[in-house]
């Protein structure tokens, strides 16, 4: 089956420019992470979104896909809440947004970076250096693992 997807062969993927930007970028959270995922409603968002650095990824101006990074710990940047639209997924854009996001945790001047993966992206990850840690954990119903990438 292909994809209907029709847009430009690279998404704009930069960070928030107002709050209406991340009002569209919340609005696809919750349609990832609650509508389609069945997380909680009362995390979106949550107690980090203030003190995180916004990133949406644009198809024709329009947010399709968002993504954060902020600083659990000093010395540790976070990669959370990446998502894409389901009918922007499959055709390298959350590659590139992974990609983006990794460059700007390098500008930081941090050593490392972590993200909380959902266990069946783990792949995905390691695919850009991450490797995982522990066991296993549930966040908003789903199966997660910790993984860290040094920088």
């Amino acid at each position: 089956m292909s994809n209907p997807f029709q847009g430009p062969a690279a998404p704009e993927i930069r960070p928030v420019a107002d709050d209406e930007e991340f009002q569209a970028a919340l609005r696809v959270r919750i349609a990832v992470f609650v509508d389609e995922q069945g997380g909680p409603l009362s995390d979106e968002p949550d107690a980090w979104d203030p003190a995180a650095r916004q990133f949406v990824v644009l198809d024709r101006a329009q947010v399709v896909g968002t993504a954060r990074v902020y600083h659990p710990i000093p010395g540790v940047a976070k990669i959370g809440r990446v998502c894409l639209l389901p009918e922007y997924r499959g055709v390298g854009w959350g590659q590139q947004l992974l990609a983006e996001l990794l460059r700007y945790t390098r500008t930081l001047g941090v050593p490392e970076v972590m993200l909380d993966a959902q266990t069946a992206a783990m792949p995905f990850y390691e695919r850009f250096g991450f490797v995982p840690e522990g066991e296993d954990f549930m966040e908003g119903g789903i199966p997660h693992r910790r993984m860290r990438q040094r920088l």
